[in-house]
């Protein structure tokens, strides 16, 4: 349970992709509105008026104000989240006031974090060119630097890195450490099509029109992670999936052949390893499976339940390098 400086209980809290929506304090439901970086500008109450606005400096430090902009103190509606949507935290009874980003702290009055960047440096350079010094640090030299000293556009909510690079920096990360991500990409880069082109051209992070986390366009060769809808500890699981899919190259034909291939796709990416009670893994693989495949034209009036014990399970994985399938 938590609790603001004024011991407020903060009994309820919902968020989609990383972005609070509304909190509940005892007795009282309060919806946000938020500005570009997700910072709580507005409280409103369950009727839609105006109950508790706020404003903040570059760096993050919060003034609060009633509806009529009269100001007020911050401490009486118990609201701990505070610039771009992170935790404020209260320590020594309430004389410090600092962030919480996860990874480290951050201090809005010198607009540093307290903690040395923790992704540290690679030795191996940008770009993999050790002779290129700068290119070693993951958000540049400076360790304690907030947002590349750009917060009126920049986010951090990793305390890791700027938002518009760490699903970059993580997939890159992956590909090059990650040995199960590492194998899945060697495979891709030797599986070719039809016309024995390679099956793999490139990964990006990018925008999706969707909640889509991810995908592989079959045309383009290319593997998409959509970083607006992702958090960091998913890429992962995202980026295997995909890589799958780029080792199996062709497109569905058929129901059943999207089904076999999204089975191959969620049983080796891990999605599907934990399935919740009532389901055997094999079922719940099939139910993820159907998700990518039921809103399909061909897959109308089908159902996942028709696929249990049509296919083998666990499934083979597709092994490059290999030929795309001509038919």
């Amino acid at each position: 349970m938590a609790k603001s400086a004024s011991g407020t209980e903060i009994v309820g809290k919902l968020r989609q992709a990383d972005v609070l929506l509304a909190q509940g304090k005892t007795g009282t439901e309060y919806l946000y509105g938020h500005d570009h970086l997700y910072s709580p500008a507005v409280l409103f109450s369950s009727s839609g008026t105006v109950s508790v606005r706020y404003e903040y400096d570059a760096y993050g430090r919060r003034r609060q104000y009633t509806a009529g902009w009269v100001p007020s103190s911050l401490q009486i509606w118990g609201n701990y989240y505070a610039f771009t949507g992170r935790e404020l935290d209260y320590l020594d009874g309430g004389n410090l006031q600092v962030m919480y980003y996860r990874a480290r702290y951050y201090d809005t009055d010198t607009g540093r974090f307290l903690q040395r960047d923790p992704l540290g440096i690679d030795p191996a350079g940008g770009n993999g060119n050790p002779f290129h010094p700068t290119g070693q640090y993951a958000d540049g030299m400076n360790g304690y630097e907030y947002g590349k000293s750009r917060p009126l556009t920049n986010n951090d909510p990793y305390g890791l890195t700027v938002a518009s690079s760490c699903c970059e920096y993580t997939v890159r990360w992956l590909l090059g450490r990650d040995f199960q991500v590492r194998d899945l990409y060697q495979k891709a880069q030797k599986s070719r099509d039809r016309n024995m082109k390679p099956c793999l051209k490139k990964i990006q992070c990018g925008k999706c029109s969707d909640d889509t986390m991810g995908y592989y366009h079959t045309k383009r060769k290319q593997i998409v992670v959509c970083n607006e809808n992702i958090r960091a500890s998913q890429i992962k699981e995202v980026l295997m999936h995909e890589l799958i899919h780029a080792i199996q190259c062709d497109l569905s034909r058929n129901c059943g052949h999207c089904m076999r291939k999204e089975l191959e796709a969620y049983y080796y990416g891990g999605s599907c390893s934990n399935p919740p009670p009532g389901l055997s893994q094999e079922e719940y693989c099939l139910k993820r499976a159907w998700d990518s495949c039921g809103s399909i034209d061909f897959c109308s009036g089908d159902n996942w339940k028709n696929y249990i014990g049509r296919f083998q399970f666990p499934p083979d994985m597709s092994d490059p390098p290999r030929i795309a399938n001509r038919s």
